[in-house]
């Protein structure tokens, strides 16, 4: 038996003694976690306050539903049962630290009629949080998979949620035990209180196991609190935030216009981002947001194909030099090195993205990863670090409006050899076809605008084309960075676009598509942009084209990332690809919103690839498991890189990559 007047002693110095560690514990929180938010608030000032209805619906799918997480199952899983054992969890550990203080509380949000419900609940996520503890361990240890990093630090958060869990369920039982209440709803609490029993433990024995699992419990969360500032797991405390603020409107990789005015008159002096402070505080934020799952660098064509670049290293990276660049900002010091500085950021890094948007689509806290890389691409090319072959891109771009540096005449020529119908100096046309670079220069792009003339007579129509004034939509230079030769090329094309009295444009490039309908906004030019897939799929659902199927083996799509990822058009080239192919059609293993680059993007069609595998090379193997002979593709960049990979492997005869619309040219009665 304890001694009566050394319990009433503990029961006296247990409130005082708890309550001088909890204040003592939150305090050293807020004051490490404070520091963080200050350095995060360096950063440029950016709206994120609009759409608060879907930014909240967001957070219930993305936070509560946990769908962003789900979208790796397995993982997923496991993340769900973490996520909401911590919910749960939470309630009884704010219980035991008021009961700390105040015996035998109980909080009268579950202290109802709903308490059994309420004990079944916590009772099975905590198992289900040892569960995806020991799952964990599996995925780290046994499988070890390539995108969990086995850190110090992952051990460390894994073994603290074994004792929170754990020690939850000891002290629930010995509660139960010493009330008097039945288990019936506490299954797996049962299994500690048979323990006690089966051992013969008295009541006071009990109670000392009670206590001390109370107190383990509580001291651990408070331990896990304080070790959250200078962990990957601060993510629990800024995922839903984070998520709250990510982007709703728009389109990923939505970069900043640049005011060339500003510049111009010395209100600024470069642009893109030199130093952490030209980051917003929401990209600040974002790097201390990252969970370091690795899904991002899962995804990465870039990380796929042993390049520098790895999404969440460079992640991990901005977080070290925020909280070793931050301190310095607030203090008013200058004297800093450049976030690219060649140590332990590399203009690698920074040029290997190829803006595909893998990484935010699947990144489960919100992280806009491709808008960082291009500020900082963007100070690269403005400090005249470029690529050569990219360099003289930008010149060919200004020089002949063209990233191909042929003559704007030729387009005229090209347009007339296959009939199609220039506009006249001075004619008005409500609906254009803007045929794209490709389409006019590129043999292979070439064949598509081929067929969309092909298409046009067979639906009976007469859609014009601007011929030599159509000039690059600036395409090249934004994604390379160069954004004040965008911001020219895009205010002269809409203006030319606003003389002719366009409202309409039809176009087969994602990437003409993409910056006509969403970048030309922030310079005022607003059209209706239509992809030749969604035009396509009109054209035969109405019956204005007809079709039939052509069998010839097996057939698989292609995902472009400026057409799914950045604007969400999946279903529209696999329906034209049913419609006209009568042979099997498979999907790859990375499709639709997973999809993998073809390695054009970014700019990267115009400098070289010159380290790891190549890109498009790889993207063709998946296409070879699944023994496509035919690659149905809906950009012409695409097109062209796994062109080129199958004349790479020497399958350039039993493999062809063919554009939508020239299979609809071919299946046309």
């Amino acid at each position: 038996m304890l001694d009566p007047s050394n319990l009433l002693r503990y029961e006296v110095i247990r409130p005082i003694a708890f309550l001088v560690i909890f204040v003592l514990a939150w305090g050293i929180f807020f004051f490490n976690f404070g520091k963080l938010l200050r350095y995060v608030l360096v950063g440029r000032y950016e709206r994120r306050w609009d759409n608060i209805p879907k930014r909240i619906f967001t957070v219930i799918k993305d936070a509560f539903a946990q769908y962003q997480p789900m979208r790796y199952l397995t993982s997923g899983i496991k993340h769900f049962f973490f996520f909401w054992g911590f919910m749960i969890i939470s309630l009884e550990t704010l219980e035991g630290w008021i009961e700390l203080v105040i015996p035998h509380f109980r909080l009268p949000i579950i202290n109802t009629t709903f308490r059994p419900a309420f004990l079944l609940a916590e009772d099975i996520v905590q198992f289900l949080v040892l569960v995806a503890i020991g799952w964990s361990i599996v995925q780290r240890f046994v499988l070890r998979i390539k995108r969990l990093e086995n850190t110090l630090d992952a051990i460390i958060i894994l073994f603290l949620i074994f004792i929170i869990a754990t020690t939850s369920l000891v002290g629930k039982a010995g509660a139960l035990l010493l009330e008097g209440e039945t288990f019936a709803f506490s299954p797996f609490a049962k299994v500690f209180g048979a323990m006690m029993v089966g051992y013969g433990l008295t009541e006071n024995q009990i109670y000392i196991i009670r206590e001390i699992a109370l107190w383990g419990h509580s001291l651990t969360v408070l331990f896990f609190l304080n070790y959250l500032p200078f962990s990957k797991h601060i993510h629990i405390l800024t995922s839903i935030p984070n998520i709250l603020f990510r982007r709703v409107e728009g389109t990923k990789c939505n970069v900043e216009p640049l005011d060339i005015g500003k510049l111009e008159r010395g209100e600024i002096e470069y642009y893109g981002v030199r130093k952490i402070e030209d980051f917003t505080w929401k990209q600040l934020f974002d790097f201390i947001s990252c969970t370091e799952c690795g899904r991002c660098s899962d995804l990465c064509p870039a990380s796929i194909t042993q390049k520098p670049l790895s999404p969440m290293h460079l992640v991990h990276k901005l977080k070290d030099r925020l909280k070793e660049d931050g301190p310095k900002v607030i203090k008013g010091i200058q004297e800093r090195e450049l976030l690219v500085d060649g140590k332990k950021i590399t203009e690698d890094e920074i040029w290997d993205c190829t803006t595909c948007a893998a990484c935010e689509e699947i990144c489960p806290v919100g992280i806009e990863h491709p808008r960082f890389i291009m500020d900082m691409r963007r100070y690269l090319v403005f400090d005249q670090k470029i690529p050569a072959t990219a360099g003289k891109t930008l010149q060919k771009v200004m020089n002949q409006g063209n990233p191909w540096g042929l003559s704007p005449e030729n387009r005229d020529e090209f347009a007339k050899s296959i009939g199609l119908r220039i506009l006249s100096p001075g004619e008005k046309a409500d609906f254009i076809y803007w045929v794209g670079c490709a389409g006019y220069f590129d043999p292979l792009g070439q064949k598509i605008t081929k067929s969309m003339k092909k298409i046009f007579e067979a639906a009976g129509l007469d859609i014009p084309v601007l011929g030599s004034a159509e000039k690059c939509t600036g395409d090249p230079a934004r994604r390379l960075g160069e954004e004040g030769l965008f911001a020219m090329i895009a205010q002269e094309n809409i203006a030319i676009l606003k003389d002719m009295g366009v409202k309409k444009i039809l176009t087969h490039c994602p990437h003409c598509y993409h910056t006509l309908k969403n970048d030309y906004k922030q310079y005022g030019g607003e059209f209706e942009v239509i992809h030749h897939t969604v035009f396509i799929k009109e054209l035969i659902q109405t019956g204005k084209i007809k079709v039939e199927k052509i069998r010839d083996g097996t057939a698989a799509y292609h995902d472009s990332c400026y057409l799914g990822r950045y604007n969400s058009i999946y279903d529209e080239p696999r329906f034209i690809l049913k419609s006209t192919f009568d042979g099997e059609i498979k999907e790859v293993l990375r499709h639709r919103e997973r999809g993998m680059c073809c390695g054009a993007g970014g700019g990267k069609m115009w400098y070289e690839e010159e380290r790891g595998k190549r890109i498009n090379y790889t993207r063709f193997e998946e296409f070879e498991e699944i023994s496509a002979n035919t690659i149905a593709t809906a950009c012409p960049y695409c097109m062209i890189m796994l062109d080129d990979a199958t004349k790479y492997k020497g399958l350039e005869e039993k493999v062809k990559v063919k554009d939508i619309s020239q299979l609809v040219e071919e299946a046309i009665k």
